[in-house]
């Protein structure tokens, strides 16, 4: 399953002796020329390198300064501490060309194993390396546990050879090593509106229903709609995210049928609803910071709502 990343990481191990350097390693993914010169005008190979570590409270600190690498680096950092990375690859004027960021890393955690990084040209098409095992036409796409991109859903999936598969089956992607992971899982429905809570818990709602899937432990259980609605009325709504962590299922954003419900799903995952003035379509939907939902369009006569 999983690594619970966010909660295997809470305390550093003892120290055994001297600890080993923290070891950087870089990719350019799929366009294997972005660190040399490139055929493209104004893009020439990076001659220097400048690498930050960014700690939580969102401290940057630069910790190298070097010409470019033909491998890796080592950093001679404290290893009692948890951060991120950004990089920088300039050219001899100066210029920014490359730039990347990590996910945050445990230091104490990584013993002799190198931390991949991957660069992208700036304002050039910079595509990470590896390709996901499964395609999903018109799927959705939610981050796990701050590391894992998962796509899962959609009106088909295919395999690498074309096969088609069941859209229900979930991949995903490893930013934290820069590959494609190698698990995977059948969902117990397929998602037309897919909800994903606290980085681990997702809201998987169809025509029929609703489950919450653990994403930490791949165990289901059937989610119970509220009183006075039914999943149906926002099965294929828009989801947006608020300020505090909370998720809006907008059953009047999908074309067909109408729908007037809102569904919000809070922190706790208690789960609440409103219903419009009217049942509406294609409603343009937003969160706004510090005022709320917004709800526009969709009848020609009804008004705009906020929640």
């Amino acid at each position: 399953m999983f690594l619970p990343v966010l909660f295997t990481a809470l305390l550093p191990g003892c120290d055994n002796g001297d600890p080993d350097p923290i070891v950087v390693s870089f990719t350019s993914g799929k366009e294997t020329d972005a660190f040399t010169d490139s055929s493209l005008p104004d893009a020439p190979a990076p001659k220097t390198l400048r690498l930050h570590t960014v700690s939580l409270d969102g401290t940057s600190s630069q910790v190298l300064e070097t010409g470019w690498p033909s491998g890796t680096v080592s950093l001679d950092i404290a290893l009692n501490q948890q951060v991120a990375f950004e990089t920088f690859g300039r050219s001899a004027q100066g210029a920014i060309l490359l730039r990347g960021a990590s996910i945050y890393h445990a230091l104490w955690l990584q013993n002799d194993d190198p931390i991949p990084l991957f660069l992208g040209r700036v304002g050039l098409l910079s595509r990470p390396p590896g390709t996901l095992p499964l395609s999903h036409v018109g799927g959705f796409a939610a981050a796990m546990d701050g590391r894992f991109l998962v796509s899962v859903g959609g009106v088909d999936a295919l395999s690498e050879d074309g096969t088609t598969t069941d859209p229900a089956r979930f991949v995903a992607y490893d930013l934290g090593l820069w590959q494609p992971s190698t698990i995977s899982e059948t969902l117990p429905r397929v998602p037309r509106s897919f909800a994903m809570m606290r980085g681990r818990w997702a809201l998987i709602i169809d025509d029929h229903g609703a489950d919450w899937f653990d994403f930490f432990t791949f165990a289901s259980t059937k989610a119970v709609a509220p009183d006075g609605m039914d999943f149906s009325e926002v099965a294929g709504g828009r989801v947006l995210y608020g300020a505090d962590g909370e998720a809006y299922v907008v059953g009047p954003s999908r074309r067909e049928p109408p729908s007037s419900v809102v569904l919000r799903v809070d922190w706790d995952l208690t789960m609440t609803f409103a219903r419009m003035d009217s049942e509406r379509s294609g409603v343009a939907s937003a969160y706004v910071q510090d005022r709320g939902l917004l709800l526009a369009g969709g009848h020609s006569s009804g008004p705009n709502m906020l929640m």
